[in-house]
């Protein structure tokens, strides 16, 4: 939640208001939102990263590119 707060989406603003506003968010993205089926999408090439990095699950990763996105994504938390 610290993260998300020091952006610059919330440069200026009472925490309070930012805390507001991104809670705001999260339930707009919810409206949309479609989790990836690990059985429906075992097709796809995708990473799950979890608990802000505690656990990945990488799927069809094929590549040099692709693979050196899941290795930024893995250590950048």
């Amino acid at each position: 939640q610290q993260v998300k707060l020091s952006s610059p989406d919330y440069k200026g603003r009472a925490q309070e208001e930012a805390v507001a506003d991104f809670l705001k968010r999260i339930e707009c993205y919810k409206a949309t939102y479609e989790p990836l089926d690990d059985e429906l999408d075992s097709g796809l090439s995708y990473i799950k990263i979890f608990d802000v990095g505690v656990r990945y699950l990488a799927n069809r990763v094929q590549g040099h590119v692709q693979s050196r996105i899941v290795y930024y994504l893995m250590n950048i938390h």
